[in-house]
């Protein structure tokens, strides 16, 4: 297993698992959000010059840093870390580092898609969670989330590239992460300059407009489709607060529906893909960007060869 160096003991410590979109957003997002305690960072990504790209701007904001090259499924875990910062696509290997995690603070974040509302471009949904180190309710609801987001994904990483189109847009997918790692780097500078942070799960989502809710997740067992369904635009109608809720059937993974309310009357009900779903739909949108890719090639080299011809009939007539 991969291992990081040990600490500075005079040093709060940092660890950043993910440094592209998202490890760069809450980079740039903690740097943002007030004065902090001189930090050692470490920060961790499975592809080359990242993670020692994203370090050079830990180092130009006055801290200390190590970068390495590293799956964050494959890395040892450390004792004596001050804040645990998990910002990978990869649910997968954020369970794997929260379970196993002695950080006194666990910091996550995540995007998923839906597929539904297909004419808005989709959307975005970003998940978030700080778990205190003691908080056991918190925790539990963290590992409960992120085992559904895994069931969702069949496991695999669900990176940007892969489902940014079509049924992403890219809008979104800026305004959600940024509203999220804002809230969630707030959380982590409170931890970090005062010792304390509360536990709490969010859902940051771009309808009506990027807006981050707490959020609270209702188990239900042995319900149908239409059962859930029911039994949450009910619940809907009667919730006059800003929140999000999400429901998740213990005994069936597939029947996981959100709600977000955003003011009285103003509500939203999305129905999460079936388990192993989105492995599917990233594959149906990398087939359709190839082709369009390939169509896009063919009408390049129409339109070189038609740009010839119009160059050589323009010679022969200047003849």
């Amino acid at each position: 297993m991969n291992t990081l160096s040990k600490s500075s003991t005079a040093l709060k410590t940092m660890n950043l698992y993910g440094a592209h979109r998202g490890g760069t957003a809450a980079t740039n997002a903690l740097l943002n959000s007030g004065s902090l305690p001189p930090l050692q960072v470490h920060i961790v990504d499975q592809t080359p010059n990242r993670a020692g790209d994203l370090a050079t701007t830990w180092q130009r904001a006055g801290h200390q840093t190590t970068a390495l090259q590293a799956d964050a499924r494959m890395m040892s875990m450390q004792d004596n870390i001050d804040v645990l910062g998990l910002c990978t696509d990869d649910a997968t290997a954020q369970l794997r580092l929260l379970q196993n995690s002695h950080a006194k603070l666990l910091v996550a974040g995540i995007i998923v898609a839906s597929s539904d509302a297909g004419s808005l471009g989709g959307r975005v949904i970003g998940f978030g969670a700080t778990v205190p180190e003691a908080n056991r309710q918190t925790r539990a609801d963290t590992t409960r989330l992120f085992q559904s987001i895994i069931d969702l994904t069949d496991g695999q990483r669900t990176t940007s590239t892969a489902v940014s189109y079509p049924v992403l847009n890219t809008v979104q997918m800026d305004g959600v992460r940024d509203t999220l790692y804002q809230q969630l780097a707030q959380d982590a500078r409170t931890f970090l300059v005062s010792g304390h942070a509360p536990g709490r799960l969010y859902i940051a989502a771009a309808w009506p407009a990027p807006a981050i809710y707490r959020m609270n997740i209702q188990l239900r067992q042995g319900r149908s489709r239409s059962q859930m369904r029911t039994e949450v635009e009910s619940r809907a109608a009667k919730t006059h607060h800003a929140s999000a809720t999400v429901y998740l059937d213990e005994a069936n993974s597939r029947w996981s529906y959100i709600v977000i309310t955003s003011s009285p009357r103003q509500s939203i009900t999305i129905e999460l893909p079936e388990s192993g779903a989105m492995p599917l739909v990233r594959e149906q949108i990398k087939r359709e960007q190839e082709l369009r890719e390939q169509m896009a090639r063919e009408q390049a080299v129409r339109e070189s060869i038609q740009r010839e011809e119009a160059r050589r009939s323009t010679i022969y007539a200047t003849d």
